[in-house]
C-alpha cells in the first residue's frame, strides 16, 4: 500500500522533481515505484535520468575569460576577490581541480556538491583548458545514484 501511494505522490510531481526524488533512492526502489507510475509520466523522467551519463563536454562551452597571470586582480574585482595590487599570479593556486573531457554529468554534479564551485574546468589529458561547466547549466538535473 505504501509503495503505491508513493507512487501516486511521485507521479503528481513534474518530471524534474520526480527525477529528483528518484535519484535519492536505492536503485531497486526507484524501479518499483516507476513501474507504479504512469507511463508518459515515467518516460518524461527516464529522459531526464539518461542524460547523467552524458559526456561533461555536452554542457561545457568555450566562452570563457582567459588572462594572463599579470592581470591586476582589481581589473576583474567582480569576478575575483582580492587585496588591491594582488595580480592573478598571486591568488591562483597551482594544483586545479577540473573535470577530464571524458567525465560525465554525473560526475560534474558530484564534484560541484562537494566542492561549492560555481564553474568548473574541463581539461584534456594534456591539461589544456577546452571548456568550463557552469552550475547555472545543470543546476536542475541530478543523477540517479546507485
Amino acid at each position: 500500500m505504501h509503495r503505491e501511494r508513493a507512487a501516486q505522490l511521485v507521479n503528481e510531481m513534474s518530471p524534474a522533481q520526480a527525477a529528483d526524488i528518484l535519484a535519492i533512492l536505492p536503485s531497486s526502489e526507484a524501479d518499483e515505484l516507476l513501474k507504479l507510475m504512469d507511463r508518459t509520466t515515467v518516460a518524461k523522467v527516464q529522459q531526464i535520468v539518461d542524460k547523467h551519463d552524458e559526456n561533461i563536454l555536452l554542457y561545457a562551452t568555450q566562452d570563457y575569460i582567459k588572462l594572463p597571470p599579470e592581470t591586476l586582480a582589481k581589473e576583474v574585482i567582480e569576478i575575483v576577490a582580492a587585496e588591491h595590487g594582488e595580480t592573478l599570479a598571486q591568488i591562483m593556486t597551482d594544483h586545479v581541480i577540473s573535470l577530464a573531457t571524458s567525465e560525465t554529468l554525473r560526475d560534474a554534479t558530484r564534484m560541484f556538491d562537494r566542492y561549492g564551485f560555481r564553474t568548473i574546468p574541463v581539461c584534456s589529458g594534456e591539461e589544456q583548458l577546452v571548456g568550463v561547466v557552469s552550475f547555472w547549466n545543470i543546476r536542475g538535473i541530478k543523477p540517479r545514484l546507485d
